[in-house]
């Protein structure tokens, strides 16, 4: 448990002096000088300067890890995943409930407003559903839109699945990726092997391409993980075959959205067709 308790620790810190910007180190820093001299507040630069310096004066300890609350992992979860009251199931839903019929991912791809995540965490709640009596069903959700994120999404499940944390000296993209590849061994070890599993992946922009591509050539080899992609940009054409492009609503499912009158019924058309 000590080794878990140190690990699970080690890993928050790590995450937290990445996350600290030049701007939350000055602050910090600020807030310190009255316990710690100037002049070795001077020589603190980066986030991982900070966390180091915190720990040599006891500020936080691995002992501490209790008051932290690191179990945590709502927002990544199903419970993270919220679907609004008047969500509706439209037929670009109901293309993806179908695509996932005979594929384990699929590719979101479609404009702001095109209700990509609504309906992947829609598609997380029934996943849900169909395994509410199997406590080992894993539905995780990655933010993607910087490395940042992905890693702190990563960090969190090597938490909540109690797997050994990465050496923090890595590059990130190598931690990222050694992560990603734990997490799956355990997926696929006799406790989970058994159930089926759901990644939503989120909002990727280019310089996270080849991360993703990562993530689907890794995640996809697996027929008990599926994966969902949420994205306004193209991947590499190899995913072509597994790509949904979403426009919206059609015409009458905004006006039965909207919830008008006979009265005002071609008004709304006209507003559904803009």
């Amino acid at each position: 448990m000590e080794s878990i308790v140190v690990d699970s620790y080690r890993s928050l810190t790590t995450e937290i002096a990445l996350g600290l910007s030049a701007e939350n180190t000055r602050i910090i820093k600020f807030l310190l000088r009255n316990d710690i001299g100037k002049g070795v507040l001077e020589k603190i630069v980066t986030g991982t300067d900070l966390v180091q310096l915190l720990e040599e004066n006891a500020y936080c300890q691995p002992t501490t890890l209790n008051n932290w609350n690191l179990s945590n992992h709502d927002y990544y979860r199903l419970h993270g995943m919220h679907v609004i009251e008047q969500y509706i199931e439209t037929s670009e839903y109901r293309q993806l409930c179908q695509h996932m019929k005979a594929n384990n991912a699929v590719i979101l791809k479609g404009l702001p407003g095109t209700w990509k995540s609504r309906h992947a965490f829609r598609y997380a709640h029934e996943f849900s559903k169909l395994r509410e009596k199997d406590n080992n069903s894993l539905i995780w959700r990655i933010d993607c839109n910087t490395e940042l994120n992905i890693y702190n999404s990563l960090s969190h499940l090597m938490n909540f699945l109690k797997i050994q944390c990465i050496n923090s000296e890595l590059q990130i993209k190598d931690t990222i990726n050694i992560m990603l590849l734990r997490a799956v061994a355990v997926l696929e070890n006799d406790n989970y092997k058994d159930t089926r599993h759901l990644f939503i992946l989120l909002g990727f922009i280019s310089p996270q391409k080849i991360l993703i591509k990562t993530f689907l050539e890794t995640l996809n080899q697996y027929d008990n993980i599926s994966i969902i992609v949420a994205t306004s940009e193209s991947l590499s054409n190899d995913f072509d075959n597994i790509v949904l492009e979403l426009h919206g609503m059609t015409e009458d499912e905004a006006v039965n959205y909207l919830e008008v009158d006979d009265s005002v019924q071609e008004k709304a058309k006209e507003l559904a067709k803009n």
